[in-house]
């Protein structure tokens, strides 16, 4: 590529390298790696017409994603109707190679997810603490100590 000063470089991440969710924890680490490093790399190479081309998809329609939500407590997953299919992602980079762009995230809807996440981090913790990680984990926070009473100053004093 750098000898023919030209060419795309495609390299497929995930939503979740803007829009880290729990009990993804490693795999949004590795995608915000990914989403650095197309960032750096795009720089680095694009003094010899090369492009750097990251596709950031949502949830897709896979065996792994059936797999996580098998060990889910609260069953919860994500609607079908909003999981994307393989072919869907597939397109993506066909487009992505004929028309290169830093960052593509599918599908379009969820594009205000990752400003929101970047912009009011506070709330999307708040949304996501209330409406997942609490239901997911209520056996784990409702453990002995966690008991009315237990552990009360007044208890404690007497």
């Amino acid at each position: 590529m750098m000898a023919e000063r030209s060419g795309t470089i495609i390299l497929v991440g995930s939503l979740s390298g803007r829009v880290a969710t729990p009990t993804y924890s490693i795999y949004a680490a590795t995608k915000f790696g990914l989403v650095g490093f197309a960032e750096a790399l795009r720089r680095e190479v694009s003094v010899w017409g090369i492009h750097v081309a990251l596709l950031m998809p949502g949830a897709v329609d896979t065996k792994l994603g059936a797999e996580s939500v098998a060990r889910r407590r609260t069953g919860f997953r994500t609607p079908r109707r909003w999981l994307l299919q393989p072919e869907q992602v597939a397109d993506a980079v066909v487009r992505l190679a004929h028309a290169p762009r830093a960052i593509l995230v599918i599908p379009w809807w969820m594009r205000p997810a990752t400003w929101l996440a970047r912009r009011a981090p506070g709330l999307v913790d708040w949304l996501t603490e209330r409406y997942f990680v609490r239901p997911e984990r209520a056996d784990d926070l409702a453990g002995p100590d966690s008991a009315p009473g237990v552990g009360d100053t007044a208890e404690r004093s007497q």
